[in-house]
């Protein structure tokens, strides 16, 4: 029968708990970059969709049939500013054009080792886009 030698669960302690640390630190990392992802993308495109709904009322009466076109001024500064109403402080950029609203937001999320040495966060981007339509004729959106 052999005796057992005294010390020879340190060594594997010092290699195994370090490596659970830091698979722990990735798993809670990685739920934070998805979470800040998906709130980034439901904020990119609720943001588009409010500033395709600033349509051209002038134009909107001028042709009835016709899906109204967005007025780009307004729809950026609209879209923008219910970026910054909900995430005060994140980066938004707004581009409108008479038919499509692009909203780019940009959130930093704080991870514990995700990010480069000397910063805490890591930048987390989304882009929403949409069109105006109003009413329903087909019984489909466009």
């Amino acid at each position: 029968m052999k005796l057992r030698q005294p010390g020879q669960v340190m060594p594997l302690i010092a290699v195994l708990l370090p490596a659970i640390v830091m698979g722990l630190g990735l798993i809670v990392d990685t739920a934070v970059v998805f979470q800040a992802r998906r709130q980034a993308l439901a904020l990119a495109d609720a943001a588009a969709d409010y500033g395709a709904a600033q349509f051209d009322q002038a134009a909107s009466r001028g042709n009835p049939s016709a899906p109204p076109p967005i007025d780009p001024v307004r729809a950026q500064s609209q879209a923008q500013q219910y970026v910054l109403e909900h995430q005060p402080g994140e980066a938004v950029t707004v581009t409108a054009t008479r038919q499509l609203v692009v909203v780019t937001v940009t959130f930093q999320a704080p991870t514990l080792l995700w990010h480069l040495p000397g910063q805490s966060t890591v930048a987390i981007q989304a882009t929403g886009r949409s069109q105006p339509f109003s009413g329903v004729v087909s019984g489909q959106a466009p």
